[in-house]
């Protein structure tokens, strides 16, 4: 059985189909098929309007709030499993792009500070990046 204090989204991607036990509150509770979570899930939401640089903390959601093209500066200091989305709520992604750049880690296996990348570039579309350890990984 796979332990740890927290687990991330990142973590139970990665690790789909092979977890049988979940530990909870010190009770260990048992997989016979399929595991259904219960509850509701609020993201903190990061709104930006223009460029600038997101926050670093896990399960942000950073929506694009104003027009025109811009682009989004990555934490300079990740944690391995750090996962974002990256949203148009604007509506204009399809001719203002919302990239995203990144200080000093590779993103999808450009060059380390290579410039940015674009991340959403349709009307009222999102992307996922996450941070793996050694690179960001984005995925539409």
């Amino acid at each position: 059985m796979w332990r740890s204090p927290t687990l991330t989204l990142a973590q139970l991607l990665a690790n789909a189909n092979t977890f049988s036990a979940v530990n909870i509150f010190s009770t260990t509770t048992v997989f016979g098929g399929t595991a259904q979570l219960q509850g509701a899930f609020r993201p903190r939401i990061q709104a930006f309007s223009g460029a600038g640089t997101i926050v670093s903390a896990n399960g942000f959601q950073v929506e694009k709030t104003g027009a025109g093209a811009y682009t989004l500066v990555l934490p300079a200091s990740p944690s391995s499993g750090d996962v974002y989305r990256l949203f148009d709520g604007y509506g204009d992604a399809g001719t203002g792009n919302l990239s995203v750049s990144s200080a000093g880690t590779a993103i999808n296996g450009t060059a380390a500070g290579g410039g940015a990348v674009v991340a959403v570039n349709t009307n009222y579309g999102q992307c996922w990046i996450t941070y793996d350890g050694t690179k960001w990984i984005l995925s539409r």
